[in-house]
Parts: C-alpha cells; structure tokens; sequence
C-alpha cells in the first residue's frame, strides 16, 4: 500500500505540462489532532495546480494524513464502575482527493493563502476500546477488577471529508523550484467513530517540499 501511494503522489507531481501554465509540487511533514491526546505523525501531499489570473490557481490534490489519539474518558479511578468505558485509543489514515485553490500574496507571490475540500477514503485504521470489568481469580475465588481491551475498528469510517486552510512561503532556488513551507488546519465534519463516544477533532500540519512553476510566455505581435 505505501508503495502505490508513493506511485500515486509522483505521477501526480509529473504530470505533463500540456498547458504550459501553472504549477506542480510536493509536500512532506508531521502534524497532530487538536483534541485528546495526540501523537505526532507523518503526512504526505502532491498536487497540480493551473494559473488562472496572476494570483489564483486551481487544480487539485492528492494526500495522506494519519490521526493518532487516545481519548482519556474515565481518568480518575475514584469515580470509576464496573462496565464503564475508560478510554478509546484509535490509529486510522487516509487518502484525501480534493479540489485545491491557491491566492497568491503581493507581487512576487511568496505568501500563499490555500484552500482545499474533499472525500478521503481509509488506508488503514485500528481502534481499542479500555473498559472497566470485574474478575474471578481462581482458584482462591477472590474477587477483583481490572480492564479489559477491546478490539472496535470495525467503528471507524471507510470515508470522511475534510476543509483545510493553509499557508505557505515559497523561498526561491535555481530555476523554476521553490522550497515550500506550509502550515494547514484540516477541519473534518465526520465523527471518526460510528458507536461509542463522538470524536470529533482536527488536524494542524507543518510541511516542507518544493514547488515548480511553469515560465511564462508572452507573445507579441506586429
């Protein structure tokens, strides 16, 4: 699967330039959900973007974001009872195909001002489910409790969507490729579980990659 993602994203990124206008490029970084308690991941994009005036492009992107996050339900072992629910842990990833649509920033375009919206569809997920439940140990017969994991991954959605807002600074090289910074909050509308407890979140990514963007040909005529 990583590898026909990996195919997927540099076909994207090599797509011929039969306009002759726009750009093209990739992005790779780490990023984190806003809410529970969230692990750092990796996340990965290539798009294709055609000029539409000086500033505006729009095109699309293909991506793949990972949402690591444990929602602590039941910390406090004071008030807890038997059968309750006492934490959720949940590991998914997703390839998102979205429409994208780039503003560029003053003259020079530097400054980017990026917005993009799509469906993604499940690459790989697990979900664990921590609950609280009595024992018998035997062969004494003294009671106890302890917790008892769960395997629920069947909960999580094969397709959500996203709405994210980015910006990027491009930092000019040789040529026509620029280094790209960018930074982007995912804002997703889906709750990442069908049963159980909402979980509901977004998601801050910082990238790093390169862009290229093709010359632009004037004609003049007499």
């Amino acid at each position: 699967m990583r590898r026909v993602i990996l195919v997927v994203l540099l076909s994207f990124c090599s797509i011929p330039s039969f306009s002759q206008s726009g750009m093209y490029g990739a992005n790779v970084g780490l990023g984190y959900t806003t809410s529970y308690r969230s692990h750092i991941t990796g996340t990965i994009e290539g798009y294709h973007l055609w000029r539409l005036t000086q500033h505006i492009y729009a095109g699309g992107s293909l991506s793949v974001q990972r949402y690591s996050f444990v929602d602590e339900i039941k910390p406090d072992a004071s008030t807890i009872n038997y059968g309750d629910l006492i934490s959720i842990r949940q590991y998914c990833s997703y390839l998102f195909f979205s429409p994208k649509i780039d503003f560029g920033i003053g003259y020079r375009n530097r400054v980017h001002i990026t917005l993009a919206a799509g469906a993604g569809v499940l690459l790989s997920g697990r979900q664990w489910y921590n609950e609280y439940v009595p024992f018998v140990a035997t062969p004494s017969g003294s009671y106890g409790a302890d917790t008892s994991v769960v395997n629920t991954s069947y909960n999580i959605p094969s397709v959500i969507y996203r709405a994210g807002v980015g910006v990027s600074e491009r930092i000019p090289t040789h040529g026509f490729f620029n280094i790209l910074l960018s930074q982007e909050l995912s804002i997703i509308p889906n709750n990442l579980s069908h049963h159980g407890p909402a979980l509901n979140t977004s998601y801050i990514s910082f990238t790093v990659g390169f862009t290229h963007k093709y010359p632009q040909v004037y004609s003049k005529y007499y």
